[in-house]
């Protein structure tokens, strides 16, 4: 694993610790605990989405997309099968937005005031 993935894997396991342990102590309020616990979700969220957008950039350069899942992977090439190519692209695309937008939603959580 790189460095960058021990700081996702890192963030996002904290910020769920310390959300656990905030709900059972003080009910969720809104503390010090809790917009940490916003804070280290938005910095792994946004850490993620950060190298996602770099991965899109190299599979535009590179023209191949893989499609992986359990079950095993396939790969298109742009020049070969165009309309599964910019599918594929498109879905990931429309995947990082999700995260972009979940990013931006524990960031606001961690900063909003009462």
């Amino acid at each position: 694993m790189i460095a960058i993935g021990y700081v996702i894997a890192g963030s996002a396991s904290a910020s769920i610790l310390i959300a656990l342990f905030n709900k059972a102590i003080t009910d969720g309020a809104r503390n010090g605990a809790a917009r940490l616990a916003w804070v280290l979700a938005a910095i792994g969220l946004g850490t993620y989405v950060v190298g996602a957008i770099g991965g899109l950039g190299d599979v535009i350069e590179r023209g191949i997309v893989v499609y992986g899942s359990r079950s095993g992977s396939v790969t298109f090439h742009r020049n070969e099968h165009p309309v599964f190519f910019w599918g594929a692209l498109g879905m990931l695309t429309v995947a990082i937005g999700i995260f972009a937008v979940f990013t931006v939603v524990a960031a606001c959580k961690a900063l909003k005031k009462g």
